[in-house]
C-alpha cells in the first residue's frame, strides 16, 4: 500500500516588488540506482543533496532555512555519541 504524505510550509516573502519567491515541490520518490561504485554513488547523493538544498534555500524564508540547517546538524551529530579520539 502506497501512503503519500504532504508536508506545507510557507515560503519567504519577497523583497520588493522586483523579486518573485516560487512555489517549490519536492517530490521524494523512486530508488536509489543499483550497482553505483563508490564514486558514482557519492556524485549522486551529491546532486540529490544540491537539488533539495537549491528549492530550499529560493524558497523557505531565511529563518527557518537556517534553523533547518541547525537541525540537520543536531541529527547527524546524535549518531555520533561518545568518544571520536
Amino acid at each position: 500500500m502506497y501512503t503519500e504524505i504532504e508536508t506545507r510550509v510557507c515560503k519567504a516573502n519577497p523583497i520588493g516588488s522586483f523579486q518573485v519567491i516560487t512555489d517549490q515541490v519536492i517530490v521524494i520518490d523512486g530508488k536509489i540506482p543499483l550497482g553505483l561504485t563508490l564514486n558514482e554513488c557519492e556524485k549522486f547523493h551529491e546532486r540529490q543533496a544540491t537539488m533539495i538544498n537549491k528549492a530550499l534555500f529560493e524558497s523557505l524564508p531565511q529563518g527557518t532555512y537556517d534553523l533547518l540547517g541547525i537541525k540537520f546538524m543536531q541529527s547527524k551529530v546524535s549518531l555520533y555519541q561518545g568518544r571520536t579520539e
